[in-house]
């Protein structure tokens, strides 16, 4: 799988995985190239605003690219799995990874391609078809429509967006505040969903970056859906 991901995203600018020695690896040891680069933290001490902003959109390129293209949901967006040279991210474990159901996932593309885009009705439609609540019946669209809102201002936005500490801070408390999280379904998908979102917010607010997020967003669904 490691060999999959590494041509997938080796495609891709300002990212690299390294090369695994598939005749070296044994059952529970992968053995791959060495690759000196800069810890996640000391570059985010050191370096300067433009290459923090290069290498957080490097993050989200590659892993909604990964996710979305790719059906391949990488779950483990720590600190400790990058490294950064050049202000190109290296990505260094693909321990957990989540291979969605396909069909599921399109529909998921959908509904957020209509979402980033502000199509409520069409989002509607397609959230009961993904399956997200427990009893659509019960549950109350216009909230979650709400609180999606307020939790994904960086991607409804055409401008240039600072995700920093302080805004992820605001998406952690509209999560305490949501009501409705209680009538949604604890899906696989929801759950590594969740997973890959606030491992990768949580690299975003420690980069402070600030680009068009949205432009990123609409590029990659879209691109999801034309190839998927």
């Amino acid at each position: 799988m490691i060999v999959i991901i590494r041509d997938i995203l080796n495609e891709l600018p300002r990212v690299y995985v390294p090369l695994v020695y598939k005749n070296l690896c044994r059952e529970n040891i992968i053995v791959s190239e060495f690759i000196r680069g800069e810890n996640f933290l000391t570059f985010v001490q050191k370096a300067g605003q433009d290459s923090k902003n290069l290498v957080a959109k490097a993050i989200l390129t590659s892993l909604t690219h990964l996710a979305f293209v790719h059906k391949i949901v990488y779950a483990d967006a720590h600190f400790e799995n990058f490294l950064v040279k050049n202000d190109k991210i290296i990505i260094l474990d693909f321990g957990r990874i989540f291979h969605p159901n396909k069909e599921r996932m399109k529909l998921e593309t959908m509904f957020y391609l209509a979402f980033v885009k502000g199509r409520k009705d069409v989002a509607r439609t397609l959230f009961s078809k993904v399956g997200f609540a427990k009893d659509i019946n019960h549950f109350d669209f216009d909230e979650f429509w709400i609180f999606l809102n307020n939790t994904s201002k960086h991607l409804l936005i055409n401008e240039n967006f600072k995700f920093d500490k302080d805004y992820l801070d605001s998406i952690s408390r509209e999560g305490r505040r949501f009501s409705q999280k209680k009538n949604l379904k604890l899906s696989s998908e929801n759950f590594w969903g969740f997973a890959f979102s606030s491992g990768t917010w949580a690299l975003y607010a420690q980069l402070e970056a600030e680009f068009n997020w949205h432009e990123v967003a609409i590029e990659t669904l879209e691109r999801a859906l034309k190839e998927g």
